[in-house]
């Protein structure tokens, strides 16, 4: 008797999941520095965005520029132009 209850809450968390005090998803929005500019989304992020950390892991931070490309910042290194995120 156990398991089919434990199934069906399971089952029924999956299907809504706004109801389990989880990560809303919708927090993490995909975002850009340009219209023209690539997609950035997890697991890199703006960081400049207020978004929340889950959205993005560490060192995978990206900036905008003052013309509005989008930067990767290397540590004690270059600042590269990313044109493409695949």
């Amino acid at each position: 008797m156990g398991i089919p209850l434990l199934f069906f809450f399971l089952l029924f968390m999956r299907l809504f999941p706004e109801i389990d005090g989880g990560i809303q998803y919708d927090e993490c929005k995909e975002s850009r520095c340009s219209h023209h500019g690539p997609v950035v989304r997890f697991p890199f992020r703006l960081k400049d965005q207020p978004v929340p950390d889950h959205c993005g892991y560490p060192g995978f931070e990206l900036t905008c520029s003052e013309e509005n490309r989008t930067i990767l910042e290397l540590p004690n290194s270059a600042k590269l132009w990313v044109k493409n995120i695949d």
